[in-house]
């Protein structure tokens, strides 16, 4: 039987202090009563209320149409809401998290700002558990960088020892500065966000172990970096991309156990990944058009520096299942090796009309086995 991840989670923060009665004791109030605490540097200090944590606008700092928040700690645990609010033109929350511990979230992230996307950095690292999701009218994105960068040039730091300058442009890269920047894990999450909106998650080593990241008709970010440097979101002639500037190593990207990450919809959208190793062990990543919207122009942009694995029936994917046209699937790595029914692929479905994207695989050494295949096929009309 599979122990809840309430009881893991306690385990994992009490382990240290089994040693330490004494110390234990005293530190157990604290970290069942001030699970999202303000660390004082934008406004007031102290923990808020739970279970239901309302994070209003006066406890952080407004920017034109940014709203910045600033953390001690940051953990939603099972059962709990964190629930930011603010007036309705507010374009940006942007939440860091400067506490030195890692976040821990298996309830939910609302935000009531009818168009505001929501940004949480936390350079100690983020685990998501099978209870975490977004009600966001906005995009989402999750970050173990050390700083943002934003548009005017500006940087949103972490590090309270590093100097931060509050402004109303609009984030423009995710900054890191370690050598050994910190995972973020996803542990059977129901990640998900509107319609035509983006869902990025940019850290260190990423694992997706079961549950779902989806973005209906909008774009998936994952990047996974191993050095400093900064991860710099822009949009080509091709469509989305993002831009690894300075890296001189990347990250590993694992989905397993039924992990789904999908941009499918009305239109299916675009999933872009960057990393240095990708691993896809009985998953899906996907971009399918349903409906009668074109797709994105390329639906799964995947450019990983060393190696990719699919195994276990893994699939990267496009499929057509309407009247609109599929997007492209590319594929650049150093070697590809598939296994256990594995595919790479653009398929279009019976009885649809539109057009299945195209494959493409820029690769030094391809490898199938077991069944694996790389499949361009069409059954409609």
């Amino acid at each position: 039987m599979e122990t809840p991840f309430s009881y893991r989670l306690l385990r994992l923060l009490f382990r240290p202090f089994i040693l330490g009665g004494v110390l234990f004791i005293f530190l157990l109030p604290t970290i069942a009563h001030a699970q999202i605490t303000l660390d004082g540097s934008l406004g007031p200090k102290g923990p808020l209320t739970g279970p239901a944590y309302a994070i209003d606008a006066k406890v952080g700092q407004l920017r034109g149409n940014n709203l910045f928040h600033s953390f001690g700690q940051f953990n939603v645990h099972t059962g709990e809401s964190a629930t930011f609010t603010g007036p309705s033109t507010v374009e940006n929350v942007i939440g860091r998290v400067t506490g030195g511990q890692q976040s821990f979230i298996d309830g939910q992230l609302r935000s009531e700002m009818p168009k505001a996307n929501l940004y949480l950095l936390n350079p100690s690292g983020v685990l998501f558990g099978p209870n975490a999701t977004l009600d966001v009218p906005g995009s989402f994105h999750v970050s173990t960088a050390d700083y943002l960068r934003m548009a005017d040039g500006a940087k949103f730091s972490a590090n309270l020892s590093q100097e931060s300058v509050l402004t109303s442009a609009p984030p423009a890269a995710f900054g890191f500065l370690s050598s050994n920047p910190a995972p973020i894990t996803i542990q059977g999450s129901t990640l998900h966000v509107p319609e035509g909106k983006t869902l990025s998650v940019v850290g260190g080593d990423i694992q997706i172990t079961g549950g779902s990241l989806s973005a209906p008709h909008g774009q998936i970010n994952l990047a996974s970096v191993a050095s400093a440097g900064e991860v710099i979101p822009t949009v080509s002639e091709q469509g989305p991309d993002l831009q690894l500037g300075g890296f001189s190593r990347l990250g590993k990207i694992e989905a397993s156990q039924g992990a789904h990450i999908n941009t499918d919809g009305e239109g299916g959208g675009s999933v872009v990944i960057r990393a240095g190793r990708l691993v896809v062990d009985n998953a899906t990543i996907s971009s399918n058009t349903q409906g009668n919207v074109d797709g994105a122009r390329v639906g799964i942009d995947a450019q990983i520096a060393e190696e990719v694995t699919i195994t276990n029936a893994g699939r990267i994917e496009t499929v057509v299942a309407g009247a609109g046209n599929g997007g492209d699937v590319r594929l650049a790595a150093g070697n590809v090796d598939g296994s256990g029914s594995a595919t790479i692929g653009s398929t279009t479905l019976p009885n649809s009309t539109g057009t299945g994207g195209s494959t493409e695989l820029k690769v030094t050494q391809l490898r199938l086995t077991d069944g694996a295949r790389i499949d361009t096929s069409t059954n409609g009309t």
